[in-house]
């Protein structure tokens, strides 16, 4: 994986751009297909370096050349999916068809049909559009793990503690951007006429307290599924639309796990 520049300064327009992107999938073409929503903690960089990829999420004309000459897949046939990712494409493949088989580790999995397995490493994830991923942090590290890479001008110390909080504090200037990036999704998910689920996973308790920033109304309980994994499970009701909000452990084998992503799938999709 590529190292991460540090001491990246951004203009106003690239702050402005990430504080204002919404994440990747249905939702940007076709919001009206979207069915499940994945909120996620803070966007990776793609095994790019950091200032590479913010360069080309916000400045894309400067790469269009290079995007035709290589491919117009972001995911070659060759090139198989990160685990989170390989987790949401399972939960895609489940809402299908309700078929346990797509929740299943890769041995079990291949034992069916190994055509199965190609499909959850390497199918676009985003397939058809019903799909759509939004990362709450605006700004992009390899991981979280990763050391800073933005210069002093933006304080990490009270960027993460806003996003921590998310409640407004005169003297943390990041507040507003929680207050901003609340109310933009806010306004994304009004355009999704066909969702179901809103999976929010990872650090639960920062997505707890967002999710009420977002549906302060939405009452949660806290259900053990059979892998003890515990889940906060809430459903928004108007005369509009229905859907399942479900706050949950990260997306991976292993943390999660696939007992607890076969909880998820159950909890998500069966009445």
């Amino acid at each position: 994986m590529s190292q991460p520049n540090l001491s990246i300064e951004l203009d106003e327009y690239q702050i402005q751009f990430l504080l204002e992107h919404l994440g990747y999938g249905g939702g940007i073409t076709s919001p009206e297909k979207v069915q499940i929503l994945f909120i996620g903690n803070e966007s990776g960089t793609a095994n790019r370096t950091v200032s590479d990829y913010i360069d080309r999420l916000t400045y894309p004309d400067k790469y269009v050349n290079e995007k035709n000459e290589n491919s117009t897949n972001e995911v070659s046939s060759l090139q198989k999916h990160p685990r989170m990712l390989q987790f949401m494409n399972r939960i895609k493949l489940y809402s299908f068809d309700q078929n346990p088989k797509w929740l299943l580790p890769k041995s079990q999995l291949n034992l069916i049909n190994p055509e199965d397995y190609k499909r959850v490493v390497n199918e676009s994830w985003n397939e058809g559009g019903i799909i759509h991923l939004f990362d709450i942090r605006p700004l992009p590290r390899p991981t979280e793990k990763s050391p800073w890479p933005y210069n002093k001008k933006i304080d990490e110390s009270l960027y993460l503690d806003a996003f921590k909080k998310f409640k407004i504090e005169n003297n943390n200037p990041y507040s507003k951007w929680v207050e901003y990036r609340n109310s933009l999704l806010q306004q994304k998910i009004e355009e999704f006429k066909s969702l179901k689920c809103i999976i929010a996973a990872g650090d639960p308790n920062m997505k707890m307290k967002f999710i009420k920033g977002v549906f302060p109304d939405l009452q949660f309980v806290k259900v053990e599924g059979q892998s003890k994994h515990s889940f906060q499970i809430a459903v928004h009701n108007t005369q509009e639309r229905q859907f399942k909000v479900i706050i949950c452990n990260f997306l991976s084998s292993y943390v999660l796990g696939f007992d607890g992503l076969s909880d998820l799938a159950s909890f998500a999709f069966q009445p």
